[in-house]
This record gives C-alpha cells, structure tokens and sequence, in this order.
C-alpha cells in the first residue's frame, strides 16, 4: 500500500491522485486500484498511471494515477492505495 499525498478532480471520469513513491509503470497503463479509507471497506476501482502536474508536492519520487469513478471527496487524510497490473 501507498499512501495518498494529495487528490484533485480533473474533469474527467475519475480523481487524479499523487501517492508516494515511483514505478517503471508506462504513463497510460490501465491499472487495478485498491483503495483503502481509515474507517470503511476496501474498494477496488479501475486506473490508469498519469502525468502529475507540478507542484511543491510533487517531488520526482511520486507517481500519479486516474482513479476511474472516484470522486475526490472521497478521499479522505490517511488513505492508502495499492496498484497493480490489470492482468494480475
């Protein structure tokens, strides 16, 4: 698991989000997001990896994913996420 750093809506059918650390993943790789909220159950959404737009809290070893179906408020402090291959 990896914690959240940050969550923002981009307009799109999902929540971008940037978690902590970095992976060889390719940008646009459809990914399996488990989604892990203090206090309610595990959901486990479709995602894909994408580019992070600048920010202080953005450093080089932080990835960013599209978490399809998400909104942002429902992240909430102390989340964490599991990413893994579609095909896993």
């Amino acid at each position: 698991m990896r914690k959240i750093l940050e969550a923002f809506r981009e307009g799109r059918n999902g929540t971008m989000v940037a978690v902590e650390g970095s992976t060889d993943v390719p940008i646009g790789s459809r990914l399996i997001a488990r989604l892990n909220v203090p206090g309610k159950e595990i959901r486990e959404v479709a995602a894909y990896k994408d580019r992070l737009r600048p920010s202080p809290l953005k450093e080089s070893s932080t990835d960013g994913f599209l978490l399809v179906g998400l909104d942002n408020s429902e992240i909430k402090d102390g989340a964490m996420v599991e990413i893994s291959s579609h095909t896993d």
